[in-house]
Formats: structure tokens, sequence, C-alpha cells
């Protein structure tokens, strides 16, 4: 099972804005898939033109479509690589850092 979403966000942005169009998903894995870059297959019912990003529960990640679906023997094949930053948000929010440098506020000596 998987949730595609409209994304509309920068990738540099931790907290992406998403809009969901299809919700619960069944969809196969291509044998020579990894949880970094998985390649799905699912159903021509899918129309790969509404949605550029993928949540997988089963993997606890989200995606960007990393390039456009083709389509092979009766389904589409979706090629992901994953977000860092919107998969570990809640862990990365949570660090006690130290921040040397910043863009807006600094030192010009």
């Amino acid at each position: 099972m998987a949730t595609f979403y409209n994304c509309k966000s920068d990738k540099r942005y931790m907290n992406k804005s998403l809009s969901v169009v299809y919700d619960d998903v069944n969809l196969t894995y291509i044998d020579s898939t990894d949880i970094m870059n998985p390649i799905l297959k699912i159903g021509k019912n899918i129309d790969p033109l509404n949605y550029n990003y993928v949540y997988i529960p089963e993997f606890k990640r989200y995606y960007y479509v990393s390039k456009p679906p083709t389509f092979e023997d009766g389904f589409y094949r979706v090629e992901l690589h994953v977000d860092v930053l919107m998969s570990f948000k809640n862990e990365i929010l949570q660090q006690n850092v130290i921040v040397s440098r910043q863009q807006n506020s600094y030192n010009l000596y």
C-alpha cells in the first residue's frame, strides 16, 4: 500500500505542502528495488500525471518520483528516490545543535 501526493514544495524544505491524489494504492515492487530507490509497478487506473510524491508506510519513508513513469505490460513502472528531510523530519527536529553560521544573522567582521 502507498499514498500518492502532489507536492508543490521545494526539495530543500523539510515541511512539504502535500495534497493527497490517491490513497491506499496497491503496488508491487520490481525485483531489483531497494529502500532508497524503490521501483514500483502500479495499475493503469492510477494516472501518472497527477502525482509526483509517494509515501510507503512499509518503509516509513517519503519519496520523489525520480523519472517519468513508463507503461509496460499493462502496468506503470514508477521509479522513486527517498526524501530524507521529510522521512526523518521528527528525528531532525529533535536534535540539539550549535549553529556556527547562519544565513540571516552573522558577524561581518
